[in-house]
């Protein structure tokens, strides 16, 4: 089926949002290709939010709206988990409160849909102050994810290893098929994992994952967001300039050793969604890092080296 021809769904989560929530829902209502179906699902906001969306939900109703605001608060997460769960349409887009999509933004990865045979898609993002100015800066730089990389995603299952070994993938770029997603959920309980980083993970080693090499949203940097790219998990974890091969190694070995057992017995308990090649090779990576966090003098050896 042509995906022009269905129309898709937005899962957009919001908590006390209501600052820059009506320009991101104005954007999304005015893209070339409008969405069939918007499900907001809101943490508890205590600003006016959720009459923002209610005002929306009057003046659209040729959109088909969901509008769920939790009882009490579960975290973005859970939050999202639950968006998703609550979308009827085949492809899904993930949006934050804040952001705002280019005008061709859905057109675009509808089209990578149906013209690759992918299930989970994220793109590159213009970084943007909070008045929407351009900060020279757009996320795949950001992040280290470079030409040389995106020349070899596809290839010899370079994205599974890069993805395994850093967060790439900014959620508020992500579109995916519900039918393969909605197998990866619910994410497992660890502090490494937030939704956007957990889907593109295991879709990287189910071979799921493709990009866009096209900033596709204006990602909005102000000082109440959870999640930025300049603070959170992408300070944390993503490097600012482009890493060698050996830093990507020990960039896993000192930070994610648990991060890969996760993702391993996940797969484990789940054969059937991972092809058998990629969980060997899976199961090779993860004894040969213990193998070296259990002889921590060569390592310490190597790491010196990378320096």
């Amino acid at each position: 089926m042509n995906p022009f021809s269905t129309p898709y769904s937005v899962a957009l989560c919001t908590f006390n949002g209501a600052e820059y929530l009506s320009e991101q829902l104005t954007s999304i209502l005015e893209q070339t290709v409008p969405p069939g179906e918007i499900v907001v699902c809101d943490d508890g906001s205590t600003d006016n939010t959720n009459d923002v969306v209610r005002s929306f939900m009057a003046r659209f109703t040729e959109i088909s709206w969901k509008h769920d605001i939790n009882k009490e608060k579960v975290g973005v997460v859970k939050n999202f988990e639950k968006a998703i769960g609550l979308c009827r349409k085949e492809i899904i887009f993930l949006s934050d409160q804040d952001d705002v999509w280019l005008p061709c933004k859905a057109a675009t990865v509808l089209q990578h849909f149906a013209t690759r045979n992918f299930s989970i898609v994220f793109s590159d993002a213009r970084i943007v102050d909070a008045q929407l100015n351009y900060m020279n800066l757009n996320m795949f730089e950001r992040v280290g994810l470079t030409n040389h990389y995106l020349k070899r995603f596809h290839s010899n299952h370079f994205g599974m290893y890069l993805l395994l070994a850093g967060f790439y993938v900014t959620g508020a770029t992500m579109a995916f098929r519900k039918q393969v997603v909605q197998k990866l959920l619910p994410v497992p309980e660890s502090s490494w994992f937030l939704h956007d980083g957990w889907i593109s993970t295991a879709g990287a080693c189910m071979d799921e994952v493709s990009f866009i090499n096209e900033p596709l949203i204006l990602y909005r940097q102000h000082s109440r967001q959870a999640i930025g790219a300049f603070k959170g998990i992408a300070e944390r974890v993503a490097p600012r300039k482009k890493p060698g091969k050996l830093s990507l190694l020990f960039g896993l070995l000192r930070n994610k050793p648990i991060m890969e057992s996760i993702v391993l017995d996940f797969f484990e308990r789940n054969k059937e969604l991972i092809p058998a090649l990629n969980l060997q090779s899976l199961r090779k990576r993860h004894a040969a890092y213990r193998h070296l966090l259990a002889n921590p003098k060569p390592a310490r050896g190597l790491l010196f080296r990378v320096r």
